[in-house]
């Protein structure tokens, strides 16, 4: 079956359990407000920086914000299948993640030679996924959409290191989105790469070429000078934005986060491998514990062509391991945080698909396979319909609340936000009315030039503010003593969970 049909089927599948969803009238807040204030500018111009970091600048580059940008104009502005806006942004998420779902098809197709092999692969995939956490098929939070991107990266890199370029397309693309959804994965990719292709070489070694194509050869480049070109000119595509955004903006993004890395201290070796390790806790334990069978089939005793793709995927498997110790050791600042590398959990979910697929190969009879194949088949079709879609970061009542601030203080204002109280919620919901404030036209308020970049540079307050200017001072619920400096007005609004308290600039 071509990978556009299986890909047209699993965007239906996930369409059909999310359009009910995002039904449901919701506006988002948070993180998700905040890349909305920059999906704003991706719908209505052209965008070069990616979606905010919280140590203070954007990450590389706008690929995932241009998909829910898409997603909002078709889904909610064009076909009016949700509600929100939001919505749109979350069915187009969804389209993409099918898109990887499909890409994880073809892989495991080309490494198996077998479509229902790969079906069945497929359905181990969505099952391990499913079991760790559904958001991981069905999230909108960036470290969600990571992980079937991930999976998409080591499984491609596995094809690679094997000596087949067919997986270039697949490489290039995944690795574009990451490096634009976070700079550390600059770093994480091209030590992943680097380690993979040291092993194929020493691979080389004792593989003959038929079985292990050496990837330096000219026969090899030869045959796949198409795929080569093809991944190149996808790599263009996703370096040009970073590319304009250091010319424009020296250093760029890039050179800014070279610059929190090197100020960051290394965490102990002991204590960031158990962070690591613990992306094999819970359902990962599974695939884990069969490892050992896959390694056997992998030995020889089963069909001598599995052999290069299986030693491929533990040479992919194991680089990235090594990558993602390496990163936590010295990349990540709060080892309290498992979400900064929620995306290594796709190997674990990758495993449980090799193995599938080593069991499905390991039948010789073939009403059995198809009864396996069709088991996963049903599998994906029964998780992407029915798979539990959360509503994180959602708030319906953000139209009436803003409302509210509007009647109290139309603007021009300034925001000037609290940091010593309940600053997650501050934020939060600040970040929500501004991005619904945003949809109805120029912006009335700014943010103080203190707070975080989370808001976009369009939205900070010029450094100095005209006297007399309204400032409203943000905290959460009734934190904060209100009113303003001796002898000046002030009087207070709470609504959305805030309170604005207003006093005027000197």
């Amino acid at each position: 079956m071509p990978t556009f049909q299986v890909f047209l089927a699993v965007a239906a599948l996930m369409l059909v359990g999310s359009v009910p969803a995002v039904r449901d009238i919701m506006f988002e807040l948070g993180d998700a407000a905040a890349n909305t204030l920059l999906i704003l500018d991706a719908k209505h111009g052209i965008l070069l920086k990616g979606n905010y970091s919280r140590i203070g600048f954007n990450h590389p580059g706008p690929a995932y914000l241009y998909v829910m940008a898409m997603g909002e104009a078709v889904f909610h502005d064009l076909l009016r299948l949700t509600a929100t806006p939001f919505g749109g942004q979350i069915l187009g998420t969804a389209v993409l993640n099918a898109g990887w779902l499909a890409l994880l098809w073809f892989l495991l197709a080309r490494m198996s030679r077998s479509a229902g092999a790969a079906a069945l692969g497929l359905g181990a995939f969505t099952v391990q996924a499913a079991l760790t956490d559904p958001d991981f098929l069905f999230g909108f939070w960036m470290p969600f959409l990571y992980f079937p991107t991930f999976a998409v990266f080591t499984l491609a890199l596995a094809r690679v290191a094997a000596g087949r370029l067919d997986g270039l397309v697949p490489l290039a693309l995944s690795t574009g989105f990451l490096l634009h959804g976070h700079a550390s994965f600059i770093g994480i990719a091209g030590l992943t790469g680097a380690i993979a292709v040291a092993a194929h070489f020493l691979t080389a070694r004792w593989l003959p070429p038929d079985a292990w194509p050496r990837l330096a050869s000219l026969e090899t480049l030869r045959r796949g000078r198409g795929h080569i070109a093809a991944a190149a000119v996808v790599m263009a595509v996703f370096l040009l934005p970073p590319a304009v955004q250091t010319i424009l903006h020296f250093p760029g993004p890039l050179g800014q986060y070279a610059g929190y890395g090197a100020g960051h201290h290394a965490n102990p070796p002991g204590a960031s491998l158990a962070y690591v390790l613990a992306c094999w806790s819970g359902a990962a334990l599974v695939p884990a514990a069969l490892l050992p069978a896959l390694l056997l089939r992998t030995s020889g005793r089963d069909e001598p062509s599995a052999l290069p793709s299986r030693l491929g995927f533990l040479i992919s498997a194991g680089a990235a391991s090594l990558a993602v110790l390496f990163y936590t050791v010295f990349g990540v600042d709060f080892l309290s945080e498992a979400y900064i590398i929620y995306f290594y959990r796709a190997v674990p979910a990758l495993l449980a698909a090799m193995i599938a697929i080593a069991v499905h190969r390991s039948l010789g009879w073939n009403l059995a396979r198809r009864c396996l194949a069709g088991a996963g088949i049903a599998a994906v079709a029964f998780l992407l319909i029915t798979g539990q879609r959360q509503q994180h970061h959602t708030e319906a009542g953000i139209p009436a609340a803003f409302q509210d601030l509007v009647r109290f203080q139309p603007g021009p204002a300034v925001l000037d936000l609290d940091r010593d109280g309940d600053w997650v919620t501050v934020w939060s919901r600040t970040a929500g009315l501004l991005a619904y404030a945003k949809r109805l036209g120029p912006p009335a308020y700014c943010l103080r030039g203190h707070w975080h970049i989370l808001f976009t540079e369009a939205l900070r307050c010029p450094p100095a503010t005209a006297p007399g200017t309204p400032v409203l001072t943000v905290f959460a619920g009734g934190e904060g003593q209100g009113g303003g400096a001796p002898g000046e007005a002030a009087d207070t609004l709470t609504a959305l969970g805030l309170r604005f308290v207003r006093s005027t600039a000197p």
